[in-house]
């Protein structure tokens, strides 16, 4: 798997954030487009509450990019509200299941693809989502992977230094 180097980028609120090798955070990464980021904000939602237990003790950043390099200059005003209102559904539901202290949920709009080059993603019309620990990415999924919540699952474990078992 590839390597990670220091992450900067701006999150949907303007603030600057890192993402170090050396931190060794454990750091989820969704990259969706404009076809996929629905099915995606669904999916997730639908596993916070499953990823909460499975792992009461990890602590979990959960970044959400927004691949928007196709959008024209002109489009972004109408494209922020929309984005918006996803982030405050995701917090909503986040609050609601009790997970605001043990996961952090970034949202960062990537309009140039250098977010998404960073972490070694390309282009698609499916979403994908990247496991990464440190410096190392651990993982690589998409949304047309059998059993795309046992392998998250299993790839957060892996990241935690845990061992799981889907037969389990």
């Amino acid at each position: 798997m590839s390597k990670l180097d220091t992450i900067t980028f701006v999150d949907f609120d303007g603030n600057p954030l890192v993402l170090k090798p050396e931190d060794d955070r454990l750091v989820v990464a969704s990259f969706a487009g404009r076809s996929s980021a629905g099915r995606l904000v669904g999916w997730m939602n639908e596993q916070v509450d499953g990823f909460r237990q499975a792992f009461p003790d990890t602590r979990i950043t959960f970044l959400s990019v927004a691949d928007l390099a196709e959008v024209p200059r002109a489009a972004r005003r109408v494209v922020r509200p929309v984005l918006a209102k996803v982030l405050e559904q995701v917090r909503k539901h986040s609050m609601s299941a009790g997970v605001d202290r043990q996961f952090e949920f970034v949202l960062a709009p990537d309009w140039t693809g250098d977010l998404r080059r960073a972490f070694s993603v390309s282009p698609s019309r499916d979403f994908r989502i990247v496991i990464a620990r440190g410096d190392r990415i651990l993982d690589v999924l998409t949304e047309r992977d059998p059993n795309l919540a046992g392998a998250l699952v299993a790839a957060i474990a892996k990241g935690a230094g845990q061992y799981y078992s889907a037969a389990a």
